[in-house]
């Protein structure tokens, strides 16, 4: 799911996903004139992604605040820059999977 999500937004620049487990998943590239559009974030647990994607206002912080993301390569300056330059890409998307999980956690 995560894939999916990513392939449609990541157009300028690269960022790559380490998963707990290991498996990197990149998307993009880096592009010549913009060195800086290279991150790479590790997701401590499983569940961290879907942490994020349920809460996506505040889900990213909290896990980057409870050490969940970890900036592999780059700084958060330069990951909030490649997010900005690829939003005219994103797809409106929608996960009816999540609303149920996003239920879940706000319960906590």
């Amino acid at each position: 799911m995560l894939e999916r999500l990513m392939a449609g937004f990541i157009r300028t620049g690269r960022l790559t996903i380490i998963r707990a487990n290991g498996r990197r998943l990149e998307f993009g590239r880096v592009p010549e004139d913009a060195p800086q559009l290279d991150v790479a974030v590790r997701l401590a647990s499983r569940w961290t992604a879907l942490k994020v994607l349920a809460k996506p206002a505040l889900g990213f912080g909290e896990a980057y605040m409870d050490g969940e993301i970890v900036l592999e390569r780059g700084s958060l300056s330069d990951l909030f820059e490649l997010a900005n330059r690829n939003l005219p890409h994103r797809r409106k998307w929608h996960v009816p999977l999540l609303s149920p999980l996003a239920l879940a956690l706000r319960r906590r």
